[in-house]
């Protein structure tokens, strides 16, 4: 049996294996953004939630409520799927145990879940 992946997704799974690149930061209003780094520009992160990102090609194709009713493809890109795979990835990693841990970034780049009052 084989598994067929399209490619936005084979490519998200390359850029989720990397995760130690992915930095997390806030936005202006205080929502957690990530910059995803891009596999054709060298030194070039994307900032990517769950839902959007700023590169070009979910500014053409995305799930954004402009486009929603036009004809053509609406998806994401490669970069919110990446996003999408490492958190789910880290989630299930979470302990029913400890619901309060939350998922930061040490100063080496590593991730580790720690608890609010600890930082």
């Amino acid at each position: 049996m084989s598994i067929v992946i399209d490619p936005r997704t084979e490519k998200a799974l390359e850029i989720a294996s990397d995760a130690g690149q992915f930095v997390r930061c806030r936005g202006h209003n205080g929502e957690v953004l990530w910059g995803v780094p891009s596999q054709s520009r060298e030194h070039v992160r994307y900032l990517v939630t769950e839902d959007v990102c700023d590169c070009e090609d979910f500014r053409r194709n995305g799930l954004r409520r402009g486009r929603i009713g036009f004809y053509g493809s609406h998806f994401t890109c490669k970069h919110v799927r990446a996003l999408r795979i490492l958190l789910s990835a880290w989630r299930a990693q979470q302990t029913p145990e400890d619901p309060e841990l939350v998922l930061e970034q040490l100063p080496n780049g590593e991730f580790a879940w720690m608890r609010p009052e600890a930082f």
